[in-house]
């Protein structure tokens, strides 16, 4: 379970392992990938970490420090399913005929709202056109990946949540993080983290590194099977 210290920063405890709390040689604990689960994927692994394509930076320096999260881990988090989403949807979260038409309509009556202004004021119509019309929240980001990768995932989700006598509602998690996000982002730093949203970061360490194993090429079964070895989860696969 995870439990909030004073403050903004939180501990969590995962029930099935308390006894790792106590484990600070993380090999000697095989708290690592058997080779095994990404067998045949080595290549493009180490050539997305070698290349620097493979976000890497919000893992924490120690197991210890893993277990605390806070505003910079948060962020750090965040950064790295942002970045990892770009990789893995380059086109985005795809649109419905009726969005489409939509951001037409809307492109159409910017252009004549460009067309029919000078200065300072057409140079905001232009910021508009290209940043607000057919921009995508992190919430549809969020909900989308968590939605594709549906089978990868639930279980881990349900299994988590569950632990600390939770319910895990795919919408609201989405909701939560989009919203810890902007606080952050817009300097309200001295906002606790809402609800959930420990819960939700420790979940989006394996959304992540789903992410991750899905675009290197490993399949559904071994994505699973390396996020309960490494995390610990005591699910059937």
């Amino acid at each position: 379970m995870y439990g909030k210290d004073t403050g903004r920063i939180g501990n969590y405890y995962n029930v099935i392992e308390r006894s790792v709390l106590d484990e600070p040689e993380t090999l000697k604990d095989n708290r690592y990938i058997s080779q095994f689960f990404f067998s045949g994927h080595e290549g493009e692994i180490l050539e997305e970490i070698s290349n620097n394509r493979l976000y890497l930076r919000h893992i924490s320096e120690s197991f210890e420090r893993g277990l605390t999260i806070d505003e910079s881990s948060f962020i750090l988090i965040m950064a790295a399913f942002e970045w990892e989403f770009r990789k893995l949807f380059p086109d985005g979260v795809p649109k419905s005929k009726d969005r489409l038409e939509v951001e037409h309509k809307a492109n159409e009556a910017i252009d004549k709202l460009i067309e029919n202004s000078n200065g300072k004021l057409k140079g905001i119509f232009k910021r508009i056109k290209k940043s607000a019309i057919s921009i995508i929240s992190l919430s549809q980001k969020l909900e989308y990946t968590f939605t594709t990768l549906k089978d990868v995932l639930d279980e881990f989700g349900d299994n988590l949540y569950k632990l600390n006598n939770e319910t895990f509602i795919l919408k609201d998690t989405c909701k939560r993080l989009a919203k810890q996000r902007n606080n952050f982002a817009h300097g309200n730093l001295d906002k606790e983290f809402i609800d959930n949203a420990l819960l939700d970061v420790i979940f989006m360490r394996f959304v992540i590194y789903a992410m991750q194993l899905k675009r290197c090429g490993v399949d559904q079964t071994n994505i699973r099977k390396s996020i309960g070895q490494l995390f610990r989860q005591r699910i059937s696969i």
